[in-house]
């Protein structure tokens, strides 16, 4: 159903990578209002007052609840990436430095988790190197948070896939998937198997920043025109069938405001960042389901 549009962030600096709390009163986002490099940052659902949280970028709430979230720390190490964990307060939980075949100059991004009861993380690591094959590397991988279990949940080669998010029960994965130079959605089971592309972009554009509906059955999802001047292709948040691959609501935005960290509360609203590149926080009152 359609419903207003709510600018929630009013600051010179950019606030990005929204994310909802699961009972849906509090969000989190990336500011770069205290240092360029971002700060997760929260607020309540409904905008105002902004909290500092820790350095770091792209914010996950915990499904458990408790104000723990999880965000990649650019500081963490010297060559790459590190998934961290926070609760309210700040003070770090664990840090994911996950043994095993790191890629060369290899950082994570993407944090998610698998669901409440098994507290996995998740998330997508790419090389750093400026090579077209490095990025291509990118796969999705998940690992306990005593960082055991290190394992790649996609094992695709010379093809990238980022951005994972789980259905709300954990048996379904999915995920932005580089074919033939574009990004579509791909949908899987939650070990990774049975991979099935689930968008097709049109030219000029691509799909990217999957989140589920609450009941699991439909995926909202960023489609961003690569030529934003094009009036004829606006960037839009589209929901596609989880299952079938129907695209069931189009929410178009105004051209040229590239949508892109789509996020899903409890009740099926989005949020999402517009005007890439300087960023603000919306809401869209429309539902998702």
């Amino acid at each position: 159903s359609a419903g207003q549009v709510i600018r929630l962030t009013d600051d010179p600096a950019a606030a990005t990578q929204p994310a909802w709390s699961p009972d849906g009163r509090r969000l989190a986002f990336t500011s770069t209002r205290w240092h360029a490099a971002g700060d997760v940052t929260t607020m309540a659902a409904s905008g105002g007052a902004v909290t500092q949280v820790a350095a770091g970028r792209e914010p996950v709430w915990s499904p458990k609840g408790g104000g723990v979230l999880q965000f990649v720390d650019y500081a963490a190490r010297a060559n790459g990436l590190l998934v961290q964990t926070v609760d309210r307060a700040g003070a770090t939980v664990v840090g994911l430095e996950p043994a095993g075949p790191d890629l060369p100059l290899s950082g994570e991004r993407h944090p998610t988790w698998l669901n409440a009861d098994e507290m996995i993380s998740v998330y997508d690591e790419y090389g750093l190197a400026d090579s077209e094959s490095t990025y291509r590397s990118a796969d999705v991988w998940s690992v306990g948070l005593d960082g055991a279990n290190l394992t790649d949940a996609t094992r695709k080669i010379n093809t990238a896939e980022r951005a994972p998010a789980y259905s709300a029960d954990g048996r379904r994965l999915a995920y932005q998937e580089e074919r033939g130079g574009a990004f579509g959605i791909t949908v899987a089971n939650a070990d990774g198997s049975g991979p099935t592309p689930l968008t097709t972009p049109p030219a000029g554009s691509y799909d990217v920043d999957p989140a589920w509906s609450p009941d699991g059955t439909l995926l909202a999802f960023a489609r961003r025109n690569l030529i934003a001047v094009d009036h004829l292709l606006p960037s839009q948040i589209r929901v596609v069938n989880a299952t079938t691959g129907a695209l069931t609501v189009g929410t178009p935005v105004a051209a040229g405001t590239n949508p892109q960290s789509v996020t899903v509360d409890p009740a099926g609203k989005f949020a999402y960042a517009a005007n890439f590149g300087s960023g603000t926080v919306s809401v869209d009152a429309r539902s998702a389901t």
